[in-house]
């Protein structure tokens, strides 16, 4: 799953990775 490896390289950026995981569950 790409999901969890983009969640862990974006957990440094909280903002980002806010973004990413709304994007990602659409």
């Amino acid at each position: 799953m790409r999901y969890r490896k983009l969640q862990i390289c974006l957990k440094e950026k909280d903002k980002v990775f806010s973004n990413t995981q709304t994007a990602f569950e659409v």
